[in-house]
């Protein structure tokens, strides 16, 4: 297998607000045991111990910055401190329904996780960034573009990963990186087939698609991984050539009607909404 186009283009940048997640009622009431009016005496707190170095399993043990923070918090009100080990989707529902007094997941804040429950003060802040040699022509996010020369793994929601491959299509590269990249991407899918639940597939809507493009269609249906078509660069098409391009698509990869051809637009955002939501059906979200 010697060239593939590009698997899916997606850049993150983003800081990240890791806080604890306790009881949704904004008040200061004492919690106390309701049967016997007594003050309670152990601290149930939720966590999900898959993402070191906050929280992970040693053994039977839960381990990590978090787990230290909630002992401490523990020690200081006199409780015992008891964990529930679930999956991290379940922690803010278990506190709004009152199994748990608090949870800790490496969670950060978002604008609806504040609508369900209190957040403490933040007491970690991860900003992601980019390093470069100096002189590089990288000097700011746009320049990015088209630049992915690694298999570079992003973890959403901590419940998938979407792994972002080169793509070298136009790409203006001398022919050894090319070469490199095959390699590198070859060495992924060898790997990792077993892994991959869904792939995207994107094409030059104002082109026939490639043979690269046809390589890894035919990737895809050799193996039964469902694909998505992503025909992207839609902003650059009037509205009468679109049926027309996305037509030649559908011909030249000899896709069926139950075939997923999204036209797409990265630059203005079009089809974004619709990828999304067909990504989190395929991958069982």
């Amino acid at each position: 297998m010697k060239h593939f186009t590009r698997f899916l283009c997606l850049f993150f940048a983003a800081a990240m607000l890791l806080t604890m997640a306790a009881c949704g009622s904004k008040n200061t009431d004492t919690d106390t045991d309701t049967k016997t009016g007594s003050e309670k005496k152990q601290l149930v707190v939720a966590t999900s111990p898959d993402f070191p170095p906050f929280e992970s399993l040693d053994g039977s043990d839960i381990v990590g910055i978090e787990p230290k923070l909630m002992q401490a918090i523990a020690d200081k009100l006199g409780m015992e401190l008891v964990w529930e080990q679930v999956d991290f989707d379940s922690i803010i529902p278990g506190i709004q329904a009152g199994r748990y007094d608090a949870g800790v997941a490496g969670i950060s804040i978002t604008a609806d996780r504040l609508k369900n429950c209190d957040f403490s003060d933040p007491y970690f802040l991860a900003n992601q960034v980019i390093v470069v040699n100096p002189g590089s022509d990288i000097q700011s996010k746009a320049d990015l573009t088209g630049k992915t020369t690694q298999v570079n793994y992003f973890l959403i929601d901590r419940r998938a990963y979407l792994v972002d491959l080169p793509g070298y299509g136009y790409a203006r590269v001398s022919q050894a990186e090319k070469e490199r990249w095959a390699k590198l991407m070859e060495s992924y899918f060898q790997e990792e087939a077993d892994r991959i639940t869904t792939g995207v597939l994107i094409v030059d809507i104002r082109h026939k698609p490639t043979a690269n493009d046809l390589v890894m269609h035919d990737w895809f249906r050799q193996t039964g991984c469902p694909e998505i078509v992503v025909a992207n660069k839609l902003d650059k098409l009037k509205k009468s050539q679109v049926e027309p391009a996305l037509q030649l698509v559908r011909e030249t990869l000899e896709l069926t009607e139950a075939d997923i051809l999204l036209p797409f637009s990265a630059e203005k955002g079009m089809g974004k909404e619709d990828l999304i939501r067909l990504l989190v059906q395929t991958c069982g979200g």
